[in-house]
C-alpha cells in the first residue's frame, strides 16, 4: 500500500505529475498518517511525495509502522539527504528499502531532467550508501526521448555496478500534462525507436532482473509480449 506524506520536494523534474500538489500542506500530519497506516489491511507499505525524506517526523512514521508488525516499509524518493548518518537512523528505525527514480549516466541530460537540484555523482553517492546498508533497492526510471537510446547500456551498469535488480519502467505520456512545454523533449516515437527498445527487452531478458512496465501502450512492446 502507498501513502503520500509529503507534497514537497527538493527537485522539480520535467516529467513529475505532481507540480500542483506543491501549493498544499508540505507535510501530512503524523496524526494523518498514523490513521492511515493503522487502517491498511495490507503488511507492504511504501512512502511517497514528493520526496517523503524531507518529512520532519519520518523516523517516528516508520517507527510506529514497524510497531504494528508491516513486513517491509520503504520510500520512493529522488535520494536527495541521504547520508551514511542518515541511512543509519533508517534502518535502525526499520526502513527495509528504498525506490529512487533514475534518468541515465549522462550528467548533461540527468541534469537537464532534474533542473540541476541533485547532481548525478550526488544520486551514484546516495545508491552507493543505501547498498552499504544493504537497502533493498529498486530503480524506476520514467523513459523519455533523453533516454530511450541508452536504457539498455543503463539497466547493465546498474545490475552489475550497483547491485540493482529489480527496475519499473513509467512511459511518458504528454496528455499526463497537457500543458506542459517540454513534451518536445520529453515525448519520443515507439516506432522510430524500435530497435534501442528491441535492445532494451534482449538486454532485460539476460539479466536476472525483475521489471515491471507502467503506462506503456502495446506498440512499445512489440514481440516481447510477455512483459
Amino acid at each position: 500500500m502507498d501513502i503520500r506524506i509529503t507534497n514537497t520536494c527538493n527537485n522539480d523534474c520535467m516529467y513529475c505529475l505532481e507540480q500542483s500538489l506543491r501549493n498544499k500542506e508540505k507535510y501530512i500530519s503524523f496524526e494523518q498518517i498514523r490513521v492511515s497506516i493503522s487502517d491498511l489491511k495490507s503488511d507492504i507499505l511504501t512512502f511517497y511525495g514528493g520526496n517523503p525524506l524531507l518529512h520532519p517526523e519520518l523516523l517516528q512514521i516508520i517507527q510506529y509502522a514497524s510497531s504494528i508488525w508491516y513486513r517491509s516499509i520503504s520510500l520512493l524518493s529522488n535520494t536527495k539527504g541521504i547520508t551514511p548518518r542518515f541511512a543509519c537512523e533508517l534502518r535502525d528505525a526499520w526502513l527495509t528499502g528504498l525506490a529512487f527514480y533514475f534518468n541515465n549516466f549522462h550528467t548533461e541530460s540527468h541534469s537537464i531532467i532534474t533542473w540541476w537540484w541533485i547532481q548525478l555523482s550526488e544520486l551514484i553517492t546516495n545508491i552507493e550508501v543505501l547498498q552499504s546498508f544493504q537497502f533493498f533497492t529498486k530503480c524506476v526510471i520514467p523513459v523519455n526521448r533523453l533516454n530511450i537510446d541508452t536504457l539498455p547500456l543503463s539497466i547493465i551498469t546498474l545490475y552489475k555496478r550497483y547491485g540493482i535488480s529489480t527496475f519499473e519502467f513509467i512511459n511518458y505520456f504528454p496528455f499526463d500534462r497537457p500543458y506542459n512545454s517540454f513534451h518536445r523533449i520529453l515525448s519520443y516515437s515507439a516506432f522510430e525507436k524500435r530497435k534501442q527498445i528491441d535492445i532494451l527487452f534482449r538486454v532485460i531478458r539476460s539479466l536476472p532482473i525483475s521489471v515491471r512496465f507502467s503506462k506503456f501502450t502495446k506498440d512499445f512492446f512489440g514481440d516481447s509480449i510477455q512483459y
